[in-house]
């Protein structure tokens, strides 16, 4: 399934969230830096890895035990991520 990529305007989530991923979107405050596209199409490859449904359980729950800088699929993102 192809990605789409949607530039938002007025951004309703924090001003520290640069965009966000829900498969098939990704979600960018404003005009997105390669290194936060490079980011999210991580989280893409993640997401067809892994499954739609287990992705998103998987970041939801290590999200809530570890939180967001020691999630594993986030710690993969940055690792991965070219600038």
């Amino acid at each position: 399934m192809k990605v789409r990529e949607i530039i938002c305007k007025r951004w309703i989530l924090s001003r520290r969230v640069k965009a966000i991923t829900l498969f098939p979107f990704i979600f960018f405050q404003g005009q997105p830096s390669p290194t936060d596209k490079s980011h999210e199409y991580v989280h893409v490859e993640q997401i067809r890895r892994m499954g739609v449904v287990r992705f998103y359980l998987a970041y939801l729950w290590y999200s809530v035990r570890v939180g967001y800088w020691d999630n594993p699929l986030e710690r993969e993102a940055y690792e991965k991520q070219r600038p």
